[in-house]
């Protein structure tokens, strides 16, 4: 999330706040709004995409006590967060770490769960997200563009 689209989230009261969507920027509506954010990709061993992730969701903490968030974790990740966020953040430990079962999450129950939490926002923070992704504003992060511009570097399956 960038910079002006994470003080849109943190400053929902604020004159002229927006956030990224679709062809472009969509003024968000006075009040609180449910975020959802998909921490699945976390791994076992910290990765610079990891620390990203989780540093993303502890400064979302110390800087929004308004909106509602849902952190949505692999099972084995579910106490990685546990006594570091406010209230107004809760994890939500669904998925497994295999990538089998991670993706039947990503791409089938994420889109449920935040349709039937009518979530605002869902981001996703590691490359992937949902096909089919409802009505909600849906922000995706890439951090690099190796395996398009690099493809040798990387397994097929990351290709």
């Amino acid at each position: 999330m960038d910079a002006i689209s994470m003080m849109a989230v943190a400053n929902p009261m604020k004159e002229g706040s927006a956030i990224e969507s679709g062809g472009g920027l969509t003024s968000i509506p006075h009040g609180r709004r449910r975020i959802a954010l998909d921490l699945t990709a976390l791994l076992p061993h910290e990765t610079g995409v990891d620390r990203y992730m989780i540093q993303l969701v502890l400064n979302l903490g110390k800087v929004d006590q308004w909106n509602h968030y849902r952190i949505y974790v692999n099972w084995e990740d579910r106490n990685r967060l546990v006594g570091l966020l406010p209230e107004n953040f809760r994890v939500i430990p669904l998925s497994r770490r295999s990538r089998a079962v991670r993706l039947l999450f990503q791409q089938v129950l994420l889109p449920i769960l935040v349709g039937w939490w009518e979530a605002d926002v869902v981001h996703s923070p590691s490359f992937i997200m949902p096909m089919v992704r409802g009505s909600q504003h849906h922000i995706l992060t890439v951090h690099d563009m190796t395996s398009f511009t690099l493809p040798k570097c990387h397994i097929l399956l990351r290709r």
